[in-house]
């Protein structure tokens, strides 16, 4: 269908249509200023271009090699050519600013970009706020002016705002709509008249950090999707990242993460690590040479901060080298003259770790009260010490510069305690909550995250500068949708949150790419309607008939399955058993709007996308609604049987036990590929496992990297506590415990097992191991007696390429979904 496009109010026939609106709730809200007075303008007659696109092409020359690609006005020059190519067939003209000749040979100038023509109908960037823009007519055309520091020679952030301009007038001008990358993931309308109406608004980021681009890459790298998406969707490159220009990706500020990266300061002070590296009192030292987790920084010694001072000294300087290794080893080191960065490292530090640390003692750093608190909150005082102390340094090696900080894990929480609550002024807050915008809805989580913003604002003085938000990774269902709920926050926030960044730590994936695309431009603007967006695209994407389908498939999913999620929240449940009536409405409507388009259409294509994993999906559920809880048998070994945990499995008795059956715990209902034999015999002085692997496992890195096994015991009728034993060929092991009757608890990670065995046979043909697990390690449990049943699961880390991850119990991606569990019974000796 060719469209005609032109403003309300602006006839071109009786049978004209209204082509755009500038006030469109599918797009941004925009600010309008006075109307210029002139005559509407004919860009487009009769698909004919009336218009050239004219820049300064001088004043971004400055710009080579790898710092071309932060260019604003050239790519925005680009993208409109693009715009103008796919809508009416031509490609415009594009003409120089300071070429007279040139320009008179047109009817209508489409400006972009600073230069002489808009610098004279009193358009000045420098007066445009960081990163937005203003779009003009006159006379004789369009001015589409940014805010672009790439025209300064020297900078202290990235603006693009002429970038961003242009793709909002391809927007709300064109009807364009972009969606995800490839051929198919943008709108194209067709164009034959185009006139534009006098029209002068504005519009800037609510946020100057706007950061998807890695997940975008992500979504685009990963050989899996490439080969099930990228030829659907047609032109998809790998580890392209330019698709984030539409979606005005872009940034001000110093990224915050992990940083400084505990591997890099160990390699660059390899005589420093126990200064660098958390020892507890009782000699456990958290320092992990092999991957990122596993390491504690040692926040208690301010001997540390002292270090993170020289070392963000050596990179500011410019110094060749920090400590061993060149400065440019250091991936993501985060300092510049105004900000440095300081993440703890991506492992949770538990109660009984640091309670007994003879600083913490000494200084009082752990009240009753603190451990009153939320148990991310019980060192609170601990890192606010270290961050008085080290931005009382910084304020005097580095004046000027802000410290930002990860409030994450351990550090998550302001301190309330008056010896330490007042926090310097000089220190900035990035605040992850796991809990957020999956529950922002919910209004006891709402109220939780409010009340935890409000104390870091007393704390610091000011608003909580960035926000790092969290998908729900394993329930597709929510993560089609997570994204739509990005803009409540700031709502719920209001003047206590800054304007540096909203991060969704959510994946870029094709078939969720409404997910993707609310997010991005609620980071944008958080009052940009939502559902008048994604409702808008599903005619223009699929057609009228099957868009109406999807527009109800999208609907179930956001609000009567969000409704059942929520229901859920207290119980934290990642997947819960959704109506079948629901999962069949849903799985209905998918085959009506198939039956609606054209096959090989583009529309048939963008479904493909769209579908591809909800038949899958949709098995999960129907496989969690027919589960019934699986029933194991420990054996008994009889008294006159001998059992030697030895590693080789080769005593009879070993020969009654019954095997473990291990499925799919992701409930796809497939049988494994790689089956493993899991047997487990009791007798009055623990439990005894033999599991055997026909396949070579992975060594040589920490627990969590290698071919593994979790095994999880829940003692009594009660069932009160969750007992974890993970072990890997390499005698690696964690042991854990959670406590969740009368009241639920925070995970102990360093529950202590005395008398646990464990012997390991590994050849090129598998694994063997056998296991004791003394019946002490169950603490004030009674031991149990014959026919007493518990509730048990068993997980099988296969990290052998093809990996491969089975379970006893469809705990669907959460291995403490306790409610999944099966049960095992302890045999009696008659069995």
């Amino acid at each position: 269908m060719k469209l005609q496009l032109l403003c309300a109010g602006v006839l071109l026939s009786a049978t004209s249509i209204l082509a755009y609106d500038l006030d469109t709730k599918a797009l941004s809200p925009v600010k309008h200023g006075p109307t210029p007075q002139h005559q509407g303008l004919q860009l487009v007659s009769g698909k004919k271009h009336q218009f050239a696109i004219v820049t300064d092409s001088r004043g971004e020359q400055h710009l080579t090699g790898s710092k071309a690609r932060d260019k604003s006005i050239a790519p925005a020059v680009q993208a409109l050519v693009k715009a103008f190519e796919h809508c009416t067939g031509q490609t415009p003209a594009v003409v120089e600013a300071e070429d007279a000749a040139a320009l008179e040979h047109h009817a209508y100038w489409i400006v972009v970009g600073d230069c002489t023509l808009a610098r004279a109908q009193g358009v000045d960037w420098k007066a445009i706020p960081e990163q937005g823009f203003v779009i003009k007519t006159f006379p004789r055309g369009v001015l589409i002016v940014g805010h672009d520091t790439t025209l300064l020679p020297e900078r202290e952030s990235l603006s693009r705002g002429t970038l961003y301009g242009v793709y909002d007038f391809t927007e709300r001008f064109l009807g364009v709509r972009y969606f995800y990358p490839g051929d198919i993931g943008t709108h194209w309308p067709q164009v034959s008249e185009f006139v534009v109406a006098p029209a002068n608004y504005s519009d800037s980021p609510r946020f100057m950090n706007r950061e998807g681009g890695y997940h975008l890459w992500l979504g685009v790298t990963k050989p899996e999707d490439l080969e099930k998406y990228g030829t659907l969707a047609g032109n998809v490159k790998k580890g392209d990242r330019s698709f984030g220009d539409p979606l005005r990706f872009g940034a001000k500020y110093l990224g915050s993460s992990h940083n400084p990266r505990p591997e890099d300061l160990a390699r660059a002070f390899p005589d420093r690590l126990k200064t660098i590296f958390y020892t507890t009192a009782d000699g456990k030292f958290f320092y992990n040479p092999k991957e990122h987790l596993g390491n504690l920084y040692n926040v208690v010694d301010l001997e540390f901060a002292d270090l993170l001072i020289d070392v963000w000294k050596a990179a500011i300087n410019g110094d060749e080298m920090i400590g061993a290794i060149r400065r440019k080893e250091f991936i993501g080191l985060g300092a510049t003259r105004k900000t440095v960065t300081f993440g703890n490292c991506d492992t949770y530090q538990s109660a009984a770790d640091i309670i007994g640390d003879p600083v913490v003692r000494e200084l009082n750093l752990i009240t009753p009260a603190d451990e009153a608190r939320p148990p991310n909150a019980l060192m609170a005082n601990v890192y606010a010490r270290f961050y008085q102390y080290l931005c009382s340094r910084l304020e005097k090696e580095l004046p000027g510069a802000n410290l930002c900080i990860l409030a994450y894990y351990n550090a998550e929480y302001a301190p309330v305690d008056p010896r330490f609550q007042k926090l310097p002024s000089n220190l900035l807050v990035n605040l992850c909550n796991s809990s957020i915008p999956k529950y922002i809805t919910v209004p006891e989580y709402r109220e939780a995250f409010q009340r935890q913003v409000k104390e870091w604002v007393a704390s610091t003085g000011k608003p909580i500068h960035r926000l790092w938000l969290y998908d729900e990774y394993r329930n597709p269902f929510v993560r089609a949708v997570i994204g739509e709920y990005v803009g409540e926050v700031p709502k719920a926030l209001g003047d206590d949150l800054g304007d540096g960044a909203l991060f969704l730590d959510s994946g870029f994936q094709f078939p969720y790419y409404t997910s993707f695309y609310a997010a991005s431009r609620s980071m944008w603007n958080p009052d940009w309607d939502v559902e008048a967006g994604i409702a808008e695209h599903w005619p223009l994407f699929y057609g009228e008939k099957a868009g109406a389908y999807l527009a109800e498939f999208h609907r179930i999913l956001k609000h009567d399955l969000m409704a059942v999620y929520h229901q859920h929240a207290s119980r934290s449940v990642a997947i819960p058993s959704y109506p079948p009536a629901k999962i069949d409405r849903l799985e209905e409507l998918l085959k009506l709007a198939e039956a609606e388009l054209t096959p090989d259409s583009i529309e048939m294509r963008r479904f493909r996308i769209l579908a591809e994993p909800w038949a899958d999906n949709f098995k999960v559920q129907r496989t969690c609604n027919a589960y019934q809880l699986p029933v194991h048998v420990a054996t008994r070994l009889l008294p006159t049987e001998t059992l030697v945990v030895d590693g080789d499995g080769s005593d009879p008795c070993w020969q009654r036990a019954r095997p473990v059956r291990l499925i799919d715990h992701k409930g796809s209902g497939l049988e494994p590929r790689f089956p493993v034999d899991a047997r487990l015999i009791w007798d009055d002085k623990g439990i005894y496992g033999l599991f055997t692997s026909p396949y070579p496992p992975v060594q040589g890195k920490s627990l969590w990297f290698n071919s593994s096994y979790e095994v999880f015991f829940m003692p009594g009728a009660k069932a009160e506590q969750n007992y974890q034993f993970a072990f890997d060929p390499e005698g690696n092991k964690y042991f854990g415990k959670r406590r969740y009757l009368p009241l639920p608890g925070p995970t102990d990670p360093n529950h202590k097992v005395p008398g646990w065995i464990q012997k390991n046979t590994v050849s090129d043909d598998g694994w063997t191991v056998e296991f004791f697990i003394p019946y002490a390690a169950f603490e004030e449990e009674t031991p149990p007696k014959a026919y007493d049943t518990w509730r048990f699961n068993l997980v099988s880390n296969r990290l052998t390429p093809p990996a491969e991850v089975t379970g006893s119990a469809l705990t669907l991606g959460n291995h403490h979904n306790i409610d999944m569990y099966g049960r095992i019974v302890f045999g009696g000796l008659g069995d």
